[in-house]
């Protein structure tokens, strides 16, 4: 009987572990940045519109399409011109090759806007980037003004009627009352601010207000001036003022009066005054001369 031999062979095998190789793709970003140019302010005075001009400018880069369109929203009291300054009035502008560099964009606040502040917020939308938002801030500031006193219809200061030109005095304005038939009354409880105030000779100003009557700049009595009540006047305005009668030994009589000049203003006195009750130094500097 023959040994029968079976060799067995064993093999060994190594299991490795299968792995893929992901190829991860950096994603381009969409972005507009704006920045803006030498600081102006956007500023008018009424009727004289439009403002001067403000720059911005601006870039782009990862713009998705490649070409496309930017748009401008939110310019209801402002205009956007694209174009250098040629026209105005416009919404959009378009890129190319997915940048934007140095787009000059030029703002300014529009003609025939009344009296007061204005501020938008100016959305650039596009080029699949996030919005950016542009806040824009104007200002129409009031027109100084001469007002002459003529009483054509009766005392009262605060009627529109009463004066020349057809209006009412404020706080930029400068006022001259002269002698007519009816004087001028500043009556109970009325509220003025007016710029300068000047009496001339055969004028006559009564005011007789509990209230403030606040002057922002001069005063000057030549003809009859006369505080009365518990109100007060208040010599306002950072700057330089002068209160004079402008007549040898003419007295000026007040009630109370308030210098509140802010810290760089002066009211300088060069006449005569007498102050009845109180006289309060809130701010700036009372100058007293020529007594």
């Amino acid at each position: 009987m023959k040994n029968l031999f079976i060799t067995i062979i064993l093999f060994s095998v190594f299991i490795y572990p299968s792995f893929s190789i992901k190829t991860i793709e950096k994603k381009s970003v969409s972005i507009i940045s704006i920045t803006e140019g030498a600081p102006v302010s956007l500023a008018y005075a009424q009727s004289f519109g439009p403002s001067n001009l403000k720059t911005y400018f601006i870039n782009g880069s990862g713009l998705i399409p490649s070409s496309g369109i930017i748009s401008i929203s939110g310019n209801s009291n402002f205009e956007i011109s694209v174009d250098e300054g040629i026209t105005y009035g416009n919404n959009s502008f378009n890129y190319s090759l997915g940048t934007i560099t140095n787009k000059k964009l030029i703002i300014r606040l529009k003609e025939g806007l009344g009296i007061g502040n204005y501020s938008e917020t100016i959305s650039h939308l596009g080029g699949n980037a996030n919005n950016v938002n542009l806040m824009i801030n104007g200002t129409v500031n009031d027109i100084a003004t001469s007002f002459t006193w003529t009483g054509a219809v009766n005392s009262d200061f605060l009627n529109n009627k009463n004066w020349i030109p057809f209006g009412l005095p404020d706080a930029n304005d400068n006022v001259s009352i002269v002698g007519v038939a009816n004087d001028a009354i500043i009556d109970q409880n009325q509220v003025v601010k007016i710029k300068s105030i000047s009496i001339t000779q055969g004028g006559n100003l009564l005011i007789n207000t509990a209230d403030t009557v606040t002057i922002n700049g001069n005063f000057e009595n030549r003809g009859t001036f006369l505080q009365t009540n518990t109100g007060e006047i208040v010599f306002a305005g950072n700057w330089g003022s002068l209160l004079t009668t402008g007549i040898n030994g003419f007295l000026t009589n007040f009630t109370n009066v308030t210098v509140d000049k802010g810290s760089a203003g002066t009211l300088n006195c060069n006449t005569p005054i007498k102050v009845a009750n109180r006289l309060r130094i809130k701010s700036g500097h009372f100058i007293v001369t020529g007594q």
